[in-house]
Parts: C-alpha cells; structure tokens; sequence
C-alpha cells in the first residue's frame, strides 16, 4: 500500500456465525459515530478509505 491509494475492505460474517463482529482500523481516519458499525451474521460490510 503506498499514500493515495484507496483500500477496499470487505468484512463477512458467516450466516452460521451467532455473533456480529466488526474491524477496528486504528490508522484509518473515519469517523466512529457515522462510520462504525458491527456486522451482522449473513451481512458483508465493504469499506473504502
């Protein structure tokens, strides 16, 4: 990865799996309030920063 490229980064989470889970990106400038969220078992989350 080098400055200016864009990552894309997709979290699934099995529809067998009984616990929503999520990806805490310490590098990465989001903001937690509107960008953060767990993920649901069955759900897949991309994310692009």
């Amino acid at each position: 990865v080098t400055e200016g490229d864009t990552i894309e980064f997709t979290l699934v989470n099995e529809e067998s799996n009984k616990n929503s889970h999520s990806m805490d990106f310490h590098a990465a400038r989001v903001d937690v309030v509107k960008d953060f969220d767990s993920v649901k078992p069955g759900e897949r989350v991309s994310i692009y920063f």
